[in-house]
């Protein structure tokens, strides 16, 4: 493939021939238009600067810069000096952008902030997230809680509609990374007056009576206690299930 092509008569440089280290390198020649000293003040063997020239000059079509008569350094064609200026103030456009650092002021800040967590998750974090952000005196800062769906989390977040997922880590889908805010621990509730009393249970106990499980997407009659006892090879017993979906 050509580096130069033309359009309408017009030349036009092929991009995927010049990176920012060849125009970095061509800064540094058209300032000292000498091969030696610009392989000096890059760093680098003077053959890596003259190959780097060479793909310059095919990458633009001209020489851009060419030995003087008096064999002392090197002359700036009149391509150069019309490109040198723009070379410029690409690289520091560019040393800019690295420089930058993005910053966040809440007071300032401006969008709405799409969560999606199970139950527990709004409760625990999201509630005191809510009003914390409402110390902030800013209106224009709003937060939407959704409800979890296993099957289009990964492709909500991928298209930004989710920002955050707050949940157990078998919600987190495997291709997402995640991190762990606290550690829960589970407990028993059971009714008032309960048959069984207020002993302290085994696992067989607690396999034979009949459980509710609460799904957050409706998944099915299984749910991650479930996990925990296939494990240690046992099995509870499901009554009825509670979703809580819309």
């Amino acid at each position: 493939m050509k580096s130069i092509t033309s359009i309408c008569g017009i030349d036009m440089i092929d991009y995927k021939s010049i990176d920012l280290n060849l125009l970095l390198s061509l800064n540094i020649l058209l300032e000292t238009k000498n091969v030696t000293r610009a392989s000096e003040k890059l760093g680098v063997r003077q053959s890596t600067v003259s190959a780097q020239l060479s793909r310059l000059r095919k990458a633009f079509n001209d020489p851009l810069l060419i030995p003087s008569d008096t064999g002392r350094g090197m002359i700036v064609t009149k391509r150069a000096e019309e490109i040198f200026p723009e070379i410029k103030n690409v690289l520091k456009t560019v040393e800019q952008i690295v420089a930058n650092k993005p910053s966040f002021n809440p007071k300032e800040d401006s969008r709405t902030y799409n969560i999606t967590s199970s139950d527990n998750g709004v409760i625990s974090i999201g509630l005191p997230l809510v009003e914390t952000i409402s110390k902030i005196v800013n209106p224009n800062i709003q937060v939407a809680f959704h409800n979890f769906s296993s099957e289009k989390i990964a492709s909500q977040m991928e298209r930004g509609e989710i920002d955050i997922l707050i949940g157990s880590k078998r919600m987190v889908p495997e291709t997402m990374k995640a991190r762990k805010l606290y550690n829960e621990r589970f407990v028993l509730l059971q009714r008032k007056n309960h048959p069984r009393g207020l002993r302290t249970l085994d696992i067989d106990e607690y396999c034979e009576l009949q459980h509710v499980l609460v799904s957050i997407d409706g998944g099915g009659f299984y749910g991650c206690m479930d996990e925990h006892l296939e494990a240690l090879g046992k099995k509870e017993t499901l009554y009825c299930q509670l979703n809580s979906l819309p």
